[in-house]
């Protein structure tokens, strides 16, 4: 098993934050954000798999879709070295993101790497995602972030740029080498030159 557990993140920072629910007439949550236990490899992979099939079921072919299955992600987890960090709202794991202190290749840039930040759809809207990013930051002072989108994913990219994420233009085809799967970068630029 090759996790990486760095516990390079405060976890303090990200410990019972609270966040209102629109979907429920604003009902307080409590959210949770820390590195990923081994004892989570197997929720996280059941949340990777799913979180990947509500994104991408309209977005890339069935053939592409099925093959990432719990199993795939466990073995994905446990044998690519990335920093994982997984979100709880009221005790249950509903999103998680896996980076890397440098980026694939295709970025051509000398920066941290976003690798997955995924947060199931019906807790979308409560600002996991844009904790997740900030925890991220946390994880990599001062590095900038790179990460890849893929190009028919809009609402994504809409959430990216949000953030402050710059679309740079290159796109390139994802690890999976399927012609689908084409990813456009987007870039954070955190270091202050």
């Amino acid at each position: 098993m090759r996790i990486k557990l760095s516990k390079k993140l405060n976890a303090d920072k990200y410990e019972h934050l609270v966040v209102s629910d629109p979907k429920q007439s604003n009902k307080q949550r409590t959210l949770n954000i820390h590195e990923m236990r081994p004892d989570e490899i197997k929720e996280k992979a059941r949340i990777h798999a799913l979180t990947w099939q509500e994104t991408y079921h309209d977005l890339l072919p069935a053939s592409s879709n099925s093959r990432v299955t719990p199993e795939f992600a466990e073995e994905v987890t446990r044998t690519i070295n990335l920093d994982q960090l997984v979100a709880y709202v009221d005790d249950k794991m509903v999103g998680y993101a896996s980076t890397s202190f440098s980026c694939r290749p295709a970025f051509k840039r000398d920066c941290a790497e976003i690798g997955h930040l995924y947060v199931l759809k019906e807790y979308q809207g409560l600002g996991i995602g844009t904790y997740l990013i900030e925890a991220i930051k946390d994880l990599y002072p001062g590095r900038d972030l790179a990460l890849g989108c893929l190009v028919t994913n809009y609402s994504a990219q809409a959430f990216y740029q949000k953030m402050g994420f710059i679309n740079t233009g290159n796109i390139f085809i994802g690890d999976s080498q399927d012609p689908n799967d084409r990813e456009v970068e987007f870039f954070l630029k955190v270091r202050k030159d």
